[in-house]
């Protein structure tokens, strides 16, 4: 295969990579790959190594366009969301909200011009991390190997009318795709509307990934945007983006007004301007109006029609201005939809969070159980009534019973009376139960159907006859923590 390296202004850009051909009428330069035309700059070889060997994990964020669609705007929002909810390494760029290349990759670009080894390099140095990927491509066509279940995707479209005339004036203007300077739109488009451009069609690109990514990616791990959204409704699509990211933290209004102002298209082109940092396109050539209404005055009735008869046939006669198929959510629903998750995994975590609490301080109390002095273990004090031993074993008892037995269904029997009676068991004997109560809590809770939490408490003691699972399970907690409290204050007036 052939390379060399192509210059932008006066210093280097990016390699490209052959065997290339060029449609005559535009001059714009290809490669084909999998039936569709890729630019020069992304080699075919390192792309085919990434799709055999590229596994996603649970800090992958994908930026799914078409090219010229809202892709860096989407990358503005996704960084400054980040950088508002997680920390990153001081000096880091999503720490200073760089949205170039050397921060937010172009994995198929990346590997052409630093190797397939330099995508594994970055996975390992930003390992723990938020990492942020972009691609053009179709989803069939991700060069991933294997898509992690917590991978998220996030789908952006735009009016094809739009996207066509911005693709028209970035073609002209970028220095390695050899657009002829005479290239009118109108010639663009009959190209555009057979699906003969980069990546492949612009309809059959958006019906790719809301198909695909729908019977191939959990719903969960996706949000659909429309560009159009971003610049005119910010404030929800930041609401969705964050709800998006960062799941189980509350993004104040405040913040989130910081975040749009950052997206602003102006403010946006002129940070670039005075701090670049590896944005490698000079902002002036490259961030032209940010409208989303251009292409009325732009483009003849004829290429509007032709686009307008290809989006009612590829995506419904529901079309109106971008992917409104009977499927395609808008930024509503798609709010609405993230809403339900979070309330399905609120539930989900309730148990796990009530087994991990319990768990630790069951361990706590082990601790507590070792420093008391073997001979007082057993021993109380005027205005307390029960020993730390007793207190021990009655909280395991408890736990047991309620947690392991009649939740778990472990068949634990309770013998509540002995547990105020027993005296004379050794620091290890009651350690050995306050383990063995933390693996019966952890097994039942862990395992617990989080459709029970609203049902009524089998069995509760006659006080709480009609309550939940979800109060009883918090009412366990204060129990125990009330008696542990005890059992540790008890222990110092001893003495260790």
């Amino acid at each position: 295969m052939s390379q060399e390296t192509a210059y932008s202004g006066d210093k280097p850009s990016l390699d490209v990579f052959g065997p290339t051909e060029r449609i005559p009428e535009l001059g714009l330069i290809y490669q084909k790959f999998r039936g569709k035309r890729y630019p020069p700059f992304i080699s075919i070889d390192a792309t085919k190594r990434l799709m055999n060997e590229w596994h996603t994990d649970e800090h992958d964020i994908i930026i799914c366009t078409h090219q010229k669609v809202g892709t860096h705007l989407t990358k503005k929002f996704v960084v400054e969301l980040l950088r508002a909810t997680h920390d990153f390494p001081e000096g880091s760029g999503l720490a200073n909200g760089d949205i170039g290349h050397g921060t937010v990759r172009w994995p198929e670009v990346t590997a052409s011009q630093h190797g397939v080894e330099s995508i594994f390099d970055w996975i390992e140095e930003t390992k723990g991390h938020p990492r942020v990927w972009y691609t053009h491509c179709c989803r069939e066509d991700l060069p991933v190997h294997r898509i992690h279940p917590k991978t998220r995707f996030i789908i952006v479209v735009r009016d094809p009318r739009a996207a066509i005339v911005s693709q028209f004036h970035f073609y002209k203007k970028h220095p390695l795709l050899g657009a002829n300077q005479d290239m009118t739109i109108e010639a663009l488009a009959e190209y555009f509307v057979q699906g003969k451009l980069y990546f492949g069609g612009y309809h059959e690109h958006a019906l790719s990934w809301m198909n695909k990514a729908r019977s191939e990616i959990k719903i969960e791990q996706a949000i659909f945007l429309r560009y159009e959204e971003l610049v005119e409704d910010k404030l929800n699509a930041a609401r969705l983006l964050a709800r998006f990211l960062a799941p189980h933290k509350h993004v104040p209004d405040e913040v989130l007004e910081q975040v749009i102002a950052a997206t602003e298209f102006n403010t946006m082109k002129q940070s670039i301007v005075e701090n670049p940092q590896s944005f490698h396109f000079n902002p002036n050539v490259f961030f032209r109006k940010g409208r989303t209404d251009e292409w009325q005055e732009v483009l003849s009735e004829s290429v509007q029609e032709a686009i307008n008869e290809k989006s009612q046939r590829l995506w419904g006669d529901r079309y109106a201005g971008g992917p409104n198929w009977n499927d395609f959510p808008s930024l509503s629903s798609e709010i609405n939809r993230l809403n339900a998750e979070d309330s399905t995994t609120t539930s989900n975590q309730f148990p796990l969070d009530v087994s991990e609490i319990l768990v630790r301080d069951l361990h706590v109390m082990a601790d507590e159980v070792r420093k008391t002095p073997a001979d007082k273990l057993w021993e109380t004090v005027p205005g307390i009534n029960n020993s730390v031993g007793t207190l021990a074993w009655h909280l395991c008892g408890n736990l047991r019973h309620f947690f392991g037995a009649v939740l778990g269904g472990d068949g634990y029997v309770r013998q509540r009376e002995a547990e105020f009676s027993t005296r004379g068991l050794t620091h290890d004997e009651l350690v050995a139960e306050i383990k063995a109560t933390a693996a019966a809590v952890e097994a039942a809770l862990t395992g617990l159907d989080p459709n029970r939490l609203n049902e009524e408490m089998p069995n509760p003691p006659p006080h709480h006859q009609g309550r939940t699972v979800r109060f009883f399970m918090l009412q366990m907690v204060s129990h125990f923590q009330r008696h542990r409290g005890q059992l540790d204050y008890l222990r110092r007036i001893l003495g260790d």
